[in-house]
């Protein structure tokens, strides 16, 4: 895999060494394009720790509507539940 962009942290003399690749399965240079690559960091002794990762969208299939609006009804719950204890308790 080719290498990214090599980081240097400023206070502890770590380095970073990045290899990402994007959803069409290129290599890039953009951590925030990747969906998947690896990470290579040493610490300030030139001990490596090696970190995978990668994204995948994942529909929930037992939910009957899109994410956003699940979580907006949910938000929604919520602050009802929270003016109808604020009603009991008289705060309101």
């Amino acid at each position: 895999m080719s290498k990214g962009r090599n980081h240097k942290a400023t206070d502890t003399g770590a380095r970073r060494v990045g290899s990402y690749v994007d959803a069409e399965g290129r290599r890039t240079s953009d951590p925030g394009s990747a969906i998947r690559g690896e990470i290579l960091e040493y610490d300030g002794e030139d001990h490596p720790k090696r970190t995978w990762f990668f994204l995948k969208e994942v529909e929930i299939k037992w939910l009957p509507m899109s994410e956003g609006a699940f979580l907006l009804w949910v938000l929604v719950f919520l602050f009802a539940v929270w003016a109808l204890s604020g009603v009991l308790f008289g705060l309101f």
